[in-house]
């Protein structure tokens, strides 16, 4: 088996004080080899320093308490983990705007979902994270001491395009406190997004 670590810093979104879930995912997929691969992507507890230790495991391993969030992949017969893991933060974390109204904007929403036939200014994960996110604050709830946020992507691959991405198929566990979503593109079933609902941080 190989590892490998290195540490990375990154930035805040907006006005959040943790890493956002998007970001945590672009750090970790980086290292896919080839650049595509079946995945799941775990966020299990937030990140409140705005640096962290990547860890690249070629191969797949026992998952460490130590990992805040988890990368793992299959492709062409080929497996392995990525996990970040919290560092000491610098303590003047750089902050990059977040417009998620930017593609929010250019999507079609009802109770059934929502549908974006337009490129998207985000990448793909971070598409499907905003509008998701957008869709529960309009048909399920916004309440100002709590907050949806993603925790949790499956997919067999992630497409070059947003054009013709459906989210729908929501199914909500005990409470509506946590959700799964279907994802689509083009007719075809990519995989699930999932969010919870936590106490605003």
């Amino acid at each position: 088996m190989m590892t490998r670590a290195e540490t990375v810093q990154l930035p805040f979104l907006g006005t959040r004080n943790y890493l956002q879930g998007t970001t945590l995912f672009s750090a970790l997929w980086k290292h896919v080899p080839g650049g595509n691969a079946q995945f799941s992507f775990k966020a299990s507890r937030f990140i409140r320093s705005d640096v962290i230790k990547v860890e690249i495991c070629d191969e797949p391993v026992q998952p460490s308490e130590s990992w805040d969030a988890t990368l793992k992949w299959k492709n062409a017969g080929r497996s392995g983990v990525i996990a970040a893991i919290a560092l000491s933060p610098t303590g003047a974390p750089t902050r990059e705007e977040y417009a998620e109204e930017s593609v929010i904007g250019l999507a079609e929403f009802s109770k059934a979902g929502a549908k974006l036939d337009a490129p998207s200014p985000f990448n793909f994960v971070s598409t499907i994270v905003s509008l998701n996110k957008a869709f529960l604050l309009r048909y399920e709830y916004e309440d100002p001491t709590a907050q949806w946020i993603f925790t949790r992507l499956d997919m067999g691959s992630i497409p070059g395009s947003t054009a013709g991405l459906v989210i729908d198929a929501f199914v909500f566990g005990p409470g509506r406190k946590t959700c799964r979503s279907s994802i689509d593109y083009k007719g075809e079933k990519l995989g699930h997004l999932y969010f919870a609902c936590v106490d605003r941080h």
